[in-house]
């Protein structure tokens, strides 16, 4: 009778380990890997925000240095090296990102006021010429598998030109008194 109630209780021990083991692996959220925004694909990709120098220009493919890397984000499966400062690779020149700045601190409206951005005429872009030499502000992302719209570093510039939006002091409006027709949506 012993041996009975000792292979009963080995039983239960082991369905109690299986059930476990088999909850664990059903239940434990494995780490979401990085998605490109155009397609949903899983991507297995690199992004960093870096000074860096030009050092030469053929079309959109520049040749640049790391001169210092402000910020890093590495996904767990990446197997590409990582970038590092005084680093020098090929990328592919993407664009131009604007830097805007707000004056909003220069601006104190009175009691009665809100404080809203002036309205902006809309006006052409002008970026700068780049320049072999000349540090820039950038945005690197890394694909380095064959999901990814281009294999390789790519590289946007932060605009050095600064947008200054400017504030102003309007009015509140009382509940129910309808949007001046330059506000409506």
């Amino acid at each position: 009778m012993n041996q009975k109630k000792f292979a009963n209780i080995v039983l239960i021990v082991l369905v109690v380990i299986l059930a476990g083991t088999v909850g664990y692996f059903a239940f434990v959220k494995k780490p979401t890997p990085s998605r490109d925004d155009s397609g949903g694909r899983d991507l297995i990709a690199d992004a960093a925000a870096a000074e860096v120098t030009v050092l030469s220009q053929a079309g959109n493919i520049l040749k640049i240095r790391i001169d210092k890397i402000r910020e890093y984000s590495r996904h767990p499966a990446a197997s590409n090296p990582q970038l590092q400062a005084n680093d020098t690779i090929s990328v592919s020149f993407g664009g131009w990102k604007d830097n805007f700045l707000g004056d909003d601190d220069k601006v104190t409206c009175s009691a009665g006021y809100n404080k809203t951005p002036k309205p902006v005429q809309p006006t052409p872009a002008s970026y700068p010429e780049i320049t072999v030499s000349e540090k820039y502000l950038s945005h690197l992302f890394g694909c380095f598998v064959e999901e990814c719209r281009s294999i390789g570093w790519s590289v946007e510039f932060y605009n050095p030109t600064t947008t200054v939006i400017e504030y102003e002091c309007i009015k509140e409006r009382e509940r129910g008194t309808p949007l001046p027709p330059t506000l409506l949506p």
